[in-house]
């Protein structure tokens, strides 16, 4: 009996997480563009929708807890850490409208149950298949591809997403995920391609953040590839990246100040983001839950009355918004991945986590199931069969 409850958690957490996975990542597109109609005009169909998609909280909780209680040996002390991380998370939805980030943080214990690389493999081939489809619908008339004129002449498209930066970036974390995929296999021939597509990414997207990162990581491909080896900076520094960048976000936007000419030309590299940060710190501050801070941004747009304000980095938007508390769960899981990547020297997972922290800096995705679907190895089993990490070349 308990194998069969084991087997039909494991499938209702499959389908949780695909549909998950799917709608989340179309609403990043046009498909969904009139969706906000839809839940407004309510009926049983939104209801149901809002009770899958959006604050899917009890269904979450309840598989996962089923995968738990009939493994063959209950472990009890598991059980009990799992029940009060529940429980924090729920009250956390109580206190701050986040929803999208609470949902995927109460799907990542149910990863210990099930095999992390075909989570991730299930996630890059969706993915892909997504982000192939909708670039090919905007191009060919189904969907609007948005553009944007820039100041100096050039413009910027989405392909069918909802901004530009937002393609982008699904490119950049897809990149991540295969990547993660081929690990040590990897060569300079994966650099050559990425590099290609990174190039592309710029010259008609112009998003420097994830074209930059693009670049970074080809390279990083080739180098990993190459030099089998983990060197002691890496070993030392990786399992920081999570820390070092929020703090130096952070730093950066708490002591920002126009006066001072290097902070101004930094804010203009970053496209005025430490100025509106720096803005929503002194009129609303740090707070334990966040705070309810009107955010306006250009997505599905293209014009707007209204004047532009949204606080684009990752750690800061969640620090402001839904508060330190939060903040510093989702900082705990990111260390903890990173240090259990360190110890069982998953040299290729533990790059890939500093490098979407480095994006995180600049942009919110690192905490968009989506986007960033690595969360979940903070309670997978990195050594389960099936995900063979090529240790200095020899696989273990």
């Amino acid at each position: 009996m308990k194998k069969l409850l084991q087997k039909y958690g494991r499938t209702a957490y499959w389908a949780m997480f695909l549909s998950m996975l799917i709608y989340r990542f179309l609403n990043t597109t046009l498909f969904f563009e009139d969706i906000d109609i839809f839940y407004a005009e309510g009926g049983i169909a939104s209801s149901i929708c809002m009770w899958l998609f959006l604050k899917p909280y009890g269904i979450i909780v309840v598989i996962v807890l089923l995968l738990y209680l009939t493994k063959e040996k209950p472990d009890w002390k598991q059980i009990g850490i799992l029940f009060f991380y529940d429980m924090i998370l729920i009250y956390c939805s109580q206190k701050t409208d986040c929803d999208s980030l609470l949902t995927y943080l109460l799907l990542l214990p149910g990863a210990a149950k099930v095999d992390f690389e075909k989570l991730i493999k299930a996630d890059v081939w969706v993915s892909t298949i997504l982000t192939v489809v909708t670039i090919v619908c905007s191009l060919t008339g189904v969907l609007d591809n948005l553009t944007w004129g820039l100041s100096n002449g050039q413009v910027r498209m989405a392909f069918g997403f909802v901004y530009s930066t937002d393609f982008a970036a699904h490119i950049f974390f897809l990149m991540l995920g295969w990547w993660y995929l081929r690990r040590e296999k990897a060569n300079w021939k994966d650099s050559i391609f990425w590099l290609v597509i990174g190039a592309v990414v710029f010259k008609f997207s112009i998003a420097r953040n994830s074209s930059a990162l693009i670049a970074m990581t080809a390279l990083l491909m080739a180098y990993c590839g190459k030099i089998k080896k983990t060197d002691v900076l890496e070993k030392k520094m990786l399992p920081a990246a999570p820390l070092i960048c929020a703090a130096a976000v952070s730093g950066l936007s708490v002591f920002y100040n126009p006066d001072i000419a290097w902070t101004k030309q930094l804010d203009s590299w970053f496209s005025n983001r430490l100025m509106l940060v720096k803005k929503a710190i002194n009129f609303y501050g740090f707070q334990l839950w966040g705070a309810p801070i009107p955010m306006t941004g250009n997505g599905s747009k293209t014009s707007s009355s209204a004047t532009y304000f949204y606080i684009d980095s990752g750690y800061m938007q969640i620090g402001l918004l839904y508060g330190v508390v939060l903040l510093a769960i989702v900082l705990c899981l990111l260390t903890w991945i990173c240090q259990k990547a360190a110890e069982q020297d998953q040299r290729i997972l533990l790059w890939i986590v500093a490098l979407a922290c480095v994006h995180g800096m600049i942009e919110q995705h690192l905490f968009e199931l989506e986007y960033f679907p690595f969360f979940l190895a903070a309670f997978a089993n990195l050594k389960e069969k099936g995900q063979r990490e090529l240790l200095h070349g020899k696989e273990k």
